[in-house]
């Protein structure tokens, strides 16, 4: 540029292929100005392009203002990307003033589509990043954010991600700078080759829910999995573990698991799962207290009288580890099995034992219910007391009688004392010989084998009576031999005293003369 005149570049035109630049004089104010070049000295005045490389003047028509226009023409396919100059010379004839410009004229050719919206976090989830593109097309197009952003940082693509700085620009935005969630963005596009612009929009918003952290254990027990997740939002939220002891892990986006050993976790001390997004000030946590299982029962000691059945419980407290299999071992520390002396009823968080037929030396004792998790293992003791049924009261036999001449048949009768208090649930009856009669089965027998066979004697069952049974016919009895017999009083599984034992009488009328 010479003093008094500036040439400046002002568009590029897009059909068929125009340039406009224009020159203004500056140093003296002569309203006539002219473009020249050699080879088209002829043409300076025209009133549209040819079909070859042409130049048309356009004076300026303020009179207070010295400057001229010229559009340059030229027809060049825009397959093939070449450039063409022209050495083109503003000329201020009045102030003899002059400068020289060399134009270089390139095809245009728009991108495809739209440009490419997006949004992604910044400066560690504490900003947003609005990020837009257009890649193809040349000149490259242009594209900028709209509306009002309170920018912090303009990041172009000039560090080689992208081809060119005005196809892509990238914004970083304060999370003070949003007014509320679920905020949208538009980025405008724009070419030369192209009359309208072209928008794409983002939507930032904050995920709907809360998070979430659970934990759960390998199937073979080999690793312990604490899982945090923050779904849904845009962008994605940075989510990261802090447990004691340094047991963390870093951050990572919409969900974490955090692995541990097997029986490494710290049991009593929360492990807290952080959740970051950009759109908030604060950061949202969950937290997960591991513990050790600890068990409940309904009674620590169970009373029962023999003979029935019992059921002891063990139940697990809801914590956030599950716990293993619940065990239980019985009185002599052995693990219960399903047998018909015990019943398992279980599942996941409780199992329940039955003792069957419980009977005081044998069932008395102390029972365990263990388990244990990640974090360690537990029991509980259960004091299983059975106990004796009282003794029932007193029999006393009134009445011990043949019936008949056969002497086959003994009609007895009892009563029991302090019947109004019961407390028995049958009888026993026993009976037992005492001797045999001489002369009668044609056994003869000398003193000596009748005191052995006494000393001998032992008492045998009879029959099992029920409990209103007052009298009894003894029936099938040998009439050679001498009986005598008893009643004994049974409470359930406990045994009362017998009665005096009793030798039948024959009736006075059946006595033989």
């Amino acid at each position: 540029m010479l003093m008094g005149l500036s040439v400046r570049y002002l568009a590029v035109m897009s059909q068929p292929w125009q340039v406009l630049i224009g020159c203004t004089a500056t140093a003296c104010h002569f309203p006539l100005m002219f473009w020249f070049a050699e080879f088209l000295i002829r043409h300076l005045i025209k009133k549209q392009c040819r079909n070859q490389e042409r130049a048309l003047l356009i004076p300026n028509r303020k009179e207070d203002v010295s400057s001229a226009l010229l559009r340059v023409c030229s027809k060049i396919s825009k397959d093939k990307w070449i450039s063409k100059p022209f050495p083109l010379t503003p000329l201020n004839l009045f102030c003899a003033h002059y400068c020289f410009v060399t134009l270089f004229l390139l095809p245009t050719d728009p991108p495809d589509g739209s440009p490419s919206c997006s949004v992604e976090p910044a400066l560690n989830h504490t900003s947003l990043r609005l990020l837009c593109s257009w890649s193809g097309g040349f000149p490259p197009a242009s594209v900028h954010w709209t509306g009002d952003l309170k920018q912090l940082d303009q990041e172009t693509a000039d560090q080689g991600l992208l081809p060119h700085p005005q196809a892509n620009t990238a914004i970083v935005l304060s999370s003070q700078g949003l007014i509320s969630n679920n905020s949208l963005f538009t980025c405008r596009g724009s070419h030369v080759a192209l009359k309208e612009f072209t928008e794409c929009s983002t939507r930032a918003y904050v995920p709907p829910a809360e998070p979430v952290c659970f934990a759960y254990v390998t199937t073979n027990r080999q690793y312990l999995m604490l899982s945090c997740s923050w779904d849904g939002g845009a962008p994605r939220a940075l989510v990261w573990w802090e447990g004691p002891g340094g047991q963390g892990k870093a951050g990572e986006e919409n969900s974490n698991i955090l692995v541990l050993g097997y029986g490494t976790a710290r049991g009593g001390k929360p492990y807290t799962c952080h959740a970051k997004h950009p759109l908030l000030a604060r950061t949202k946590t969950c937290n997960l207290t591991l513990e050790a299982p600890v068990l409940l029962t309904q009674r620590r000691v169970v009373s029962v009288y023999e003979g029935s059945d019992v059921q002891l419980t063990c139940n697990l407290r809801a914590n956030y580890l599950p716990g293993n299999e619940i065990i239980w071992l019985n009185n002599h520390g052995m693990d219960v099995k399903e047998t018909p002396k015990y019943a398992l009823n279980r599942n996941t968080a409780w199992a329940n034992l039955t003792v069957r037929d419980t009977e005081e030396n044998q069932d008395s004792g102390e029972y365990r219910c263990t388990t244990s998790n990640a974090v360690g293992g537990t029991e509980i003791n259960i004091t299983l007391v059975v106990k004796r049924h009282p003794m029932p009261p007193n029999v006393t036999v009134i009445k011990a009688m043949y019936n008949s001449r056969q002497r086959n048949e003994v009609e007895l009768e009892w009563q029991v004392q302090s019947e109004e208090l019961g407390g028995w649930t049958g009888f026993i009856l026993e009976q037992r010989w005492m001797s045999e009669r001489p002369g009668r089965s044609g056994s003869r027998r000398n003193d000596s084998q009748k005191e052995e066979r006494i000393d001998q004697q032992v008492w045998y069952q009879k029959s099992f009576l029920e409990p209103g049974f007052r009298s009894h016919t003894v029936l099938r009895l040998t009439p050679t031999i001498n009986y005598q017999f008893r009643i004994t009083p049974v409470n359930h599984r406990t045994i009362g005293h017998p009665s005096a034992a009793k030798t039948p009488g024959i009736q006075q009328n059946l006595v033989e003369f």
